[in-house]
């Protein structure tokens, strides 16, 4: 049974290392999007955060179990490589609830431009819009970098306790 654990410990890295790249796809393409008029640019925006929201967050509770099982199955808790492997698990999925808290007021304010028709006289005369969806996106790109960084913390983890340093 416990042959396929190194095998596991390989895909839980590589895995790890893959989910930080795909969330860092997005903000690299945030300076691209915010080029666009406000409206065309929030709705691009939401096009990508569907597709992300619909793939990352169980990719990365897939991920989460993993490692956990890899915990469990080299001494949990009471051995040190069961530890990293525990940290790398709650690290990686971490993203969720990073996302709930810390960029869902974002999130919201991006998503009610991106389901605006037209901006009002009042909002096109005072660029009102534009200056804040540009901050919103800005802001948004930066929060996604740091949420990519969790599962990368997570795969170095992996690939530490792979090493078995």
């Amino acid at each position: 049974m416990t042959d396929f654990i190194p095998i596991l410990q390989v895909v839980v890295f590589a895995g790890a290392a893959w989910l930080s790249g795909y969330i860092t796809t997005f903000s690299v393409a945030i300076p691209h999007i915010a080029l666009a008029p406000p409206l065309i640019a929030a709705k691009q925006w939401e096009d990508f955060y569907d597709r992300g929201k619909l793939s990352a967050p169980p990719f990365g509770l897939v991920l989460g179990s993993l490692f956990g099982y890899l915990s469990y199955s080299l001494g949990g808790l009471s051995s040190s490589q069961g530890r990293v492997y525990a940290l790398a698990g709650v690290v990686t999925a971490s993203t969720i609830p990073y996302t709930l808290i810390v960029m869902l007021s974002t999130n919201k304010k991006l998503q009610a431009y991106a389901a605006k028709d037209a901006l009002s006289k009042e909002e096109k005369e005072a660029k009102v819009a534009t200056q804040e969806v540009g901050k919103l996106l800005s802001a948004w790109g930066a929060f996604n970098a740091v949420r990519a960084m969790m599962p990368a913390t997570g795969a170095l983890l992996a690939g530490w306790a792979l090493m078995r340093w």
